[in-house]
C-alpha cells in the first residue's frame, strides 16, 4: 500500500500539491501556539491602538476591530477548525461504522430497525439537522462539533452495512464461525479490516465538508464562541467590515478554501490510488 501511493502521488501532480498543503495546514495546527507572533490576542486581549489596520510587516493579515493580530488568529484557527473537523469524522465513523456492522451483520428485524432509523435521518439536510441539534443544546463549538457527528453517521452506516453483506457469507467468515469465534471477535477481527477501506474514502473526502459546515455553524453564531479563533467566527465577526477592511474576511476565507481544496485532492487521490489496488492496474 505504501510503495502503491508513493508511486501515484509521484504521478499526480493535483495529489501532491494537496498532500502538501495539507501538510503545511497541520504541522501550522500543531505548532501554531509557538508560531503565532500574538498567541494571546486569542485569549481575548485587546489592541485598541491597532484597531482595522491594513497588511503590514508587523501584522501581515491586518488587525480586526479590537486590535487583534489576523495572522495569529487564522494560524491558531487552524487547529480549532481542523482539530474539530476531525473529531467529528471520528464520532460520526464510530456510530455509523458500529450501526452498519450490527445490521449487516446480524440481519432480521435489526438490520430493518436501524436502516429505517438511517433512512429517516437521511430524509434530513445535514446541514438543517446540524443547525437544530445545534440549537437546541446551545451555541458552543463542544455542542457543533456533537451536532455534525449526529446528523453525518448514516453515511458510514450505509456504507458499512453495504460491505459487510457482501462478506458476511465469506469462506473465511464461515471457517471463523466454525471454529466457535463470538460474532464481535468476527466482525472486528475479519469483517471489519476487509470491509473499512471504503468508509476511509470517503471519511478522508468528507473531512473537507465537514470543516466548512462547522465554519458555517459558528458563523450562524451555533459553534465556536469569543475569543475562540474559529475560522467561521473570525468571518462572522468580520462581516460589516467586508467593503471597508477587506483582509479582515478574505485571510480567513482563504485559509478555508485551500484546507477544504487540499482536503478534497487528497481524498480524490485516495479514492483513485485504491481503485487501482483493488482493480491490479498498480
Amino acid at each position: 500500500m505504501g510503495r502503491t501511493l508513493r508511486f501515484y502521488v509521484r504521478r499526480n501532480l493535483m495529489t501532491s500539491i494537496g498532500l502538501c498543503v495539507l501538510a503545511v495546514f497541520v504541522l501550522t495546527a500543531i505548532l501554531a501556539p509557538w508560531i503565532a507572533p500574538y498567541p494571546g490576542d486569542a485569549a481575548g486581549l485587546v489592541h485598541p491602538a491597532h484597531q482595522l489596520l491594513p497588511p503590514s510587516w508587523q501584522h501581515p493579515m491586518g488587525t480586526d476591530e479590537l486590535g487583534r493580530d489576523l495572522f495569529s488568529l487564522v494560524l491558531l484557527g487552524s487547529r480549532v477548525s481542523l482539530g474539530g473537523g476531525f473529531v467529528t469524522i471520528v464520532f460520526a465513523l464510530l456510530i455509523g461504522v458500529t450501526l452498519g456492522l450490527i445490521a449487516g451483520y446480524a440481519g432480521g428485524w435489526l438490520d430493518e430497525a436501524i436502516m429505517r432509523f438511517t433512512d429517516i435521518v437521511l430524509g434530513f439536510p445535514s446541514l438543517l439537522l446540524a443547525v437544530a441539534i445545534a440549537a437546541t443544546l446551545g451555541p458552543s463549538l463542544d455542542h457543533a462539533v456533537l451536532a455534525m457527528a449526529l446528523s453525518w453517521w448514516p453515511w458510514y452506516t450505509r456504507l458499512i452495512r453495504s460491505q459487510v453483506l457482501s462478506l458476511r457469507n465469506a469462506d473465511f467468515v464461515q471457517a471463523a464461525r466454525l471454529s466457535g469465534r463470538s460474532p464481535a471477535r468476527i466482525l472486528v477481527r475479519h469483517i471489519l479490516p476487509n470491509a473499512v477501506t471504503p468508509v476511509v474514502v470517503q471519511a478522508s473526502m468528507d473531512l473537507g465538508s465537514v470543516i466548512l459546515t462547522l465554519a458555517g455553524l459558528s458563523f450562524l453564531g451555533l459553534g465556536a464562541q469569543p475569543p475562540t479563533p474559529e475560522w467561521g467566527l473570525i468571518i462572522a465577526n468580520g462581516q460589516n467590515y467586508v467593503l471597508t477592511n477587506w483582509w479582515y474576511v478574505t485571510f480567513p476565507g482563504l485559509a478555508i478554501l485551500l484546507a477544504v481544496s487540499a482536503l478534497n485532492l487528497v481524498g480524490d487521490g485516495l479514492n483513485d490510488v485504491l481503485n487501482r489496488r483493488e482493480r491490479g492496474v498498480l
